[in-house]
């Protein structure tokens, strides 16, 4: 008999491999910011900076919903990079104002966790490129492995370009 995980879990996997999807740092965030919204229901959300002058943003913000509301249920959690304060997710607003919950804040700070060592990978890709003088090779395509089809299946990258293929399944 299988298992199926949560479905709250099954979108922090997706949020987290969404994540590590890109080489540049605006698309990065943006992911970060939607994926901590989608995965816990916040009407608003918003990645802030810490040094704005050192990577060029301030903040990302999840499109087209407006301002930060007023009043309502709040959550910050802190994005480290390196041990270094990169910046902070702050959600804002839920369905019937209704809290946010310690579940929340847990898969907030995974997606943080994750967050900053995505961060980390964009800043050394874009180092590696100015110390070659600008000439670096194109990022690799991102892979989707998808977690739901995991259950039945292993899915590794494949040996012959973007993209994936079945593994054999040990028992």
């Amino acid at each position: 008999m299988t298992t199926q995980p949560a479905p709250r879990l099954t979108r922090l996997l997706e949020a987290v491999l969404e994540v590590g999807t890109d080489l540049d740092l605006r698309s990065t965030l943006q992911h970060v910011v939607d994926g901590a919204a989608e995965l816990t229901g916040a009407s608003w959300a918003a990645l802030t900076t810490a040094d704005p002058a050192r990577d060029g943003l301030a903040e990302i913000r999840t499109p087209d919903r407006g301002d930060l509301p007023e009043r309502g249920p709040r959550l910050r959690v802190p994005v480290l990079v390196r041990d270094e304060e990169f910046g902070e997710l702050l959600l804002a607003g839920r369905p019937g104002g209704a809290p946010f919950t310690a579940e929340d804040e847990e898969l907030l700070r995974v997606l943080a966790t994750q967050a900053g060592i995505a961060i980390g990978n964009v800043r050394l890709y874009e180092a590696a490129g100015s110390a070659s003088g600008g000439s670096r090779a194109p990022p690799p395509s991102p892979t989707r492995c998808s977690p739901g089809r995991a259950r039945t299946t292993r899915w590794r990258r494949s040996p012959n370009g973007p993209g994936c293929s079945p593994a054999p399944v040990r028992a």
